[in-house]
């Protein structure tokens, strides 16, 4: 019965070791809430300030509108989403713009398992009346993907080169017809190994001496 106590704290002992592993690096949760709308053609920017490690400008702009149309689109970040609206067949744009004049290095600033491996993700929620293209630039490295159905949009860490000092990305949705779509968290994942912390925490050392004790304890009545 003592083995079975043993075997389980230590088990509980270690979970609470791997928990402290690095989760993927959050770029933009989009807990700025704000609100933009453009009615004709031009460019609306919104600076929030920090976004994490960066600081972050948001872009809305109308590119074209066909003659006979209404020209109006708009941007919302409410409750940790972004969401984009153009209700007419216009071409529109919104851009996130992430700058770190310092150099971030993706490459050992998130660890753990993921279904994601060394990858940037943008989580599409809900999307109807059409598609988008989502074009991602990493200092100056650009990849795009159209996107029509909700789900992750995954960019592998390769396709942008050398991501040991990031200092700029911009993230672009980029419409050419009416369309409705709300994003989830954008993120990077990677794939360094978690190396457990030399020196255990307090809560570790203490449910692995819990596990220790009640050993001990058996070895005793045992003997007895």
């Amino acid at each position: 019965m003592n083995k079975h106590i043993l075997g389980l704290t230590l088990a509980v002992s270690a979970l609470v070791m791997a928990s402290n592993a690095q989760a993927a690096f959050i770029i933009d949760d989009f807990s700025a809430d704000l609100t933009g709308a453009i009615n004709a053609p031009g460019i609306e920017t919104t600076t929030l300030g920090s976004s994490s490690d960066f600081s972050l400008d948001r872009v809305l702009s109308i590119v074209e509108n066909p003659i006979g149309t209404r020209a109006h689109a708009s941007t919302d970040v409410f409750g940790g989403i972004l969401s984009i609206s153009t209700p007419t067949a216009l071409q529109s744009d919104t851009t996130s713009a992430y700058a770190n004049a310092g150099g971030f290095d993706f490459t050992v600033a998130e660890t753990g398992a993921s279904i994601f491996n060394d990858a940037f993700v943008l989580s599409l929620l809900t999307i109807d009346q059409g598609g988008v293209d989502v074009t991602l630039v990493v200092d100056g490295v650009s990849s795009s993907q159209f996107v029509n159905a909700v789900g992750d949009i995954v960019f592998a860490h390769s396709l942008f080169g050398d991501l040991t000092s990031v200092n700029t990305i911009n993230l672009l949705i980029h419409n050419n017809i009416a369309v409705d779509a709300t994003f989830d968290s954008f993120a990077s994942f990677g794939s360094q190994a978690f190396v457990p912390p030399t020196v255990p925490e307090p809560t570790s050392l203490a449910l692995l001496g819990m596990g220790l004790v009640a050993f001990g304890l058996g070895r005793r009545k045992k003997s007895a």
